[in-house]
């Protein structure tokens, strides 16, 4: 497979397509963000704008996009039009109108993992007859329990906030609750995609 990808150099002279390979597997589709090879340059960024089966060029002398560099398309078709739109009536480089689209903090490589705490039952723990070893009045403890029973897991903060810190921290402290942190990348374009509404006028 084949891609046609937009490398991010604001330039006149590279203000043009350059063709890439890619394997099937790999994740590659239109709105991409890729990591690509270009001239003395090991690694680059760019926008995959469209993908093909075949090519004009010898597939041996094509360079393949080194990853992907999320985990969906941060850009959509309609994206790419308008980017196409603004080339065309303002007479910019494609590389400055796709800068539009993404946050400076994303082009940067400065989206920083984020860190989630979620509290769950430690495996073989019966609830009920944990709460037999409790005293009545643990009242937060028994109910932070049997929810924990239902829902299974939940993020830390809004266990917290439920039956209050004390509660959750002596639950980890005698092992009947585990505490996991969870990695996961941030989403700066999580609400570009929008829904369609009906409207009568």
């Amino acid at each position: 497979m084949f891609a046609d990808v937009i490398v991010d150099i604001v330039h006149s002279e590279v203000d043009k397509v350059f063709e890439y390979s890619f394997e099937d597997e790999s994740g590659v589709m239109v709105g991409s963000r890729v990591c690509v090879p270009f001239g003395n340059k090991k690694t680059i960024e760019g926008i995959v704008i469209s993908v093909k089966e075949s090519s004009n060029y010898d597939p041996k002398k094509i360079k393949p996009i080194i990853k992907v560099l999320d985990s969906t398309n941060v850009l959509t078709e309609e994206t790419l039009g308008l980017m196409h739109f603004i080339c065309k009536k303002y007479y910019c480089s494609k590389a400055q109108a796709l800068r539009l689209f993404l946050p400076s903090e994303m082009r940067k490589g400065r989206v920083k993992e984020q860190t989630v705490r979620i509290a769950l039952l430690n495996e073989n723990v019966n609830v009920e007859q944990v709460i037999l070893t409790l005293r009545q009045s643990a009242k937060k403890q028994i109910k932070a329990l049997r929810y924990l029973d239902v829902v299974k897991q939940e993020d830390v903060a809004s266990l917290n906030k439920k039956f209050g810190t004390q509660a959750i921290n002596s639950l980890v402290l005698r092992g009947f609750v585990e505490i996991k942190t969870l990695h996961t990348n941030r989403t700066p374009l999580v609400s570009i995609y929008g829904t369609n509404k009906n409207v009568t006028l």
